[in-house]
């Protein structure tokens, strides 16, 4: 029986008696990643050297010909090599590491089902030692604006994918295999030094890079939230600079913990003046990093305020009034017709729905509710919003509701630009809203409704 072909409880194939799971399994898992991390055609530290010999002979032509792209893609495999050349010579000393590593998986296994294992990956890999692969500000921008921008800090349970996207975007599988070399390099100085826990995170994330490169692992996001940290550093500086650019003591300004209605009167009292909003639009092409982020959570508050007006019983007096559905319903009705139809003819014919008429009948409510939000929001509409927007961020903020409140603010900020009611989406929702509160009603409540 090959050793590929057996299972965790069968017998281990070495005749121990034991099952292989608790003899051989662990043997043949780390045999298994220095097996994925050889190269294939190196042999020996013999023919690494002699390969490292020649690619210099090749470096130095290349350098006298002039030829940049083509040395630095030599230099990188030199650097290669001689990796390789370090990690070959240091096998017999991991190997060994490795054995005495095993006599205390128990105490590895109980830190990572406890509290401790969040104290000691930060501890462990926030040592200066692995500061060359920390990702910069730079690196942790470059991600976000691939992959998305997280809500909320990095390290909340709901930002895990996004942190394993960021981190493939930025390590693809080659380099974790380089990068798990390199730590399995560092194990004998750790358990020389009777750091078994340390040495073990270092060796787990060491596997997980060749086990599963998809995945993100302690070490990985370690060096991630370092450039994480930075990155958010950044981010502070460059909002403090383009505040004192547009006229604004940010020290002040938070000194002072000024409510959202002040805030509003500030932002105002900018966009207000042509010279300081020029230099608001200036500050927000100059320091691209702060624009991303700003825009990714000005984006990220409108869909949690649209998602707030929808879902919140208390948001429903910011409804349209009965009297300004009235002309819209007979083309409502009109438009929703064809699902009723459908539904009946399915139950006849004992079938499922067809799915393609909701859906066209969705995009024909959804382009109706444009419509409406063109003609019925004029400006003196949008004022009486604003003014009811800003009587319910009170009534939030007066029931300590602050980050409910903060999404209404951000509704009433979104009003205050030139508009064009058909292309805005919190008018657009509201209309939504309130077509769904219309076809909710029942018979009666409809008959109820005034005239």
């Amino acid at each position: 029986m090959s050793r590929s072909s057996v299972g965790r409880n069968d017998p281990c194939p070495c005749g121990s008696g034991k099952k292989y799971k608790h003899c051989c399994l662990r043997k043949d898992r780390r045999r298994g990643v220095r097996v994925r991390t050889e190269p294939v055609h190196a042999q020996s530290q013999g023919d690494l050297a002699s390969a490292a010999a020649q690619l210099r002979r090749m470096m130095r032509e290349v350098d006298r010909r002039g030829q940049t792209d083509e040395a630095q893609e030599l230099d990188q495999l030199i650097e290669e090599a001689g990796e390789w050349i370090a990690f070959d010579a240091m096998r017999d000393e991991i190997d060994a590491a490795m054995e005495t590593l095993e006599e205390h998986r128990s105490e590895f296994e109980a830190m990572i089902r406890g509290d401790e294992v969040v104290d000691r990956t930060q501890r462990t890999f926030s040592d200066e030692r692995f500061a060359r692969w920390w990702f910069t500000a730079e690196d942790v921008y470059r991600a976000f604006e691939a992959v998305g921008y997280p809500e909320g800090p990095i390290e909340a349970q709901g930002n895990v994918e996004l942190a394993e996207a960021a981190l493939s975007y930025l390590v693809d599988e080659k380099q974790r295999t380089h990068l798990a070399r390199q730590l399995l390099m560092l194990l004998p100085e750790y358990v020389n030094a009777g750091r078994y826990l340390d040495a073990w995170l270092i060796q787990f994330s060491a596997f997980q890079m060749t086990e599963v490169p998809e995945r993100t692992n302690p070490f990985l996001f370690m060096m991630f939230y370092h450039g994480y940290q930075e990155w958010e550093a950044e981010l502070e500086n460059q909002r403090r600079k383009a505040m004192r650019e547009i006229g604004l003591d940010p020290d002040e300004i938070w000194a002072s913990n000024p409510s959202l209605e002040e805030v509003e009167a500030r932002v105002q009292a900018v966009l207000q003046d042509p010279e300081k909003r020029a230099r608001m639009e200036a500050a927000q092409e100059k320091y691209a990093m702060l624009a991303s982020q700003t825009g990714a959570e000005m984006w990220e508050w409108q869909r949690n305020t649209l998602r707030l007006l929808l879902d919140r019983e208390d948001a429903a007096h910011l409804q349209l009034s009965d009297e300004e559905m009235e002309p819209w319903i007979p083309v409502l009705e009109e438009q929703i017709a064809p699902i009723a139809v459908e539904t009946e003819r399915a139950l006849a014919e004992g079938r499922e729905a067809d799915p393609s008429i909701t859906e066209a009948v969705s995009r024909n409510v959804r382009a109706t509710s444009k419509e409406m939000a063109a003609q019925i929001f004029t400006p003196e509409r949008v004022a009486q919003l604003v003014e009811e927007l800003q009587a319910y961020r009170n009534d939030l903020e007066a029931a300590q509701e602050h980050q409910a409140a903060t999404y209404v603010h951000g509704a009433i900020l979104s009003l205050k630009e030139d508009i064009d009611p058909g292309e805005e989406p919190l008018l657009t929702v509201i209309c939504l809203a309130s077509i769904r509160t219309l076809l909710d009603r029942s018979p009666e409540e409809a008959q109820a409704a005034p005239e």
